[in-house]
């Protein structure tokens, strides 16, 4: 319900332009006629940011307010427009959520900026800003790969992280889609590393493979170490071996260390 008054205990209380904020509460302008008005809205004299407050049948004040001589933070509905004003409420969260399910889906576009290394200097790099901030599950993914590739870095002191720009041929100012910078990306040198990293690894594996069948014994493939596991032991390191089986499938043996 966008609109509605209601009188209790001898005063009329009004709530107009029921909106949804951000962190989606229904919040209402409000005045209570004769009692408490803004002075400062000329045309209505309402005040902002009353909140519906669903589980507790209320409508809260931002701040603690006085009616007939007693301090109160808010007023109870009547029952009988409860149900419209829940209504109404789910259809705002239901529209809110329609758009921001729209906007998730939309290609991802990432704007160059420059981040500021040495301000005193006037020393900058590029580094690439989403345009939106909800992103689908694959998009979030690929955008942690450009991260792990390219490096992070502020914009600015104590800004949040975005992506290192300086090995792909852009300047600022320019808009790049999501799959374009992954096809970009395929050309700088820290792509070609990571393929090189992981060819010899997938090698290593083939070759430990065939090793272990030709053998009929285990092979070790990698061993590494990992923060304890168990409390109850008094060590704080782990040594975790990887091994391939004949039958061609790795397999872990985690080892204490006292």
């Amino acid at each position: 319900m966008k609109e509605f008054s209601f009188e209790k205990k001898g005063l009329k209380f009004v709530f107009a332009d029921g909106h949804i904020t951000s962190d989606d509460y229904l919040t209402y302008r409000w005045k209570v006629i004769g009692e408490l008005e803004n002075e400062h809205d000329e045309e209505n004299r309402m005040f902002r940011k009353a909140r519906y407050l669903k589980e507790h049948k209320a409508i809260g004040f931002p701040s603690t307010k006085t009616l007939n001589g007693k301090k109160t933070r808010g007023v109870k509905i009547p029952e009988d427009i409860i149900e419209e004003i829940d209504e109404y409420y789910d259809n705002l969260l239901a529209e809110k959520n329609k758009e921001k399910e729209k906007i998730r889906k939309s290609e991802l576009i990432f704007k160059v900026e420059a981040a500021k290394l040495d301000s005193s200097w006037g020393i900058t790099k590029p580094i690439l800003v989403e345009q939106k901030d909800l992103l689908t599950s694959n998009q979030r993914k690929k955008v942690m790969e450009l991260k792990s590739l390219l490096g992070e870095t502020a914009k600015f002191a104590g800004a949040t992280e975005h992506i290192n720009a300086e090995e792909l041929p852009v300047e600022e100012g320019e808009e790049i889609a999501l799959d374009e910078l992954l096809e970009m990306v395929k050309e700088t040198k820290s792509y070609k590393r990571k393929e090189r990293a992981e060819q010899k690894e997938q090698q290593k594996y083939e070759e430990a493979e065939k090793e272990a069948r030709e053998t009929g014994e285990n092979v070790v493939v990698d061993k590494f170490s990992v923060q304890c596991n168990d409390s109850s032991k008094e060590c704080n390191t782990d040594i975790i071996t990887v091994y391939m089986t004949p039958s061609g499938r790795t397999k872990e043996d985690r080892t204490h260390t006292y």
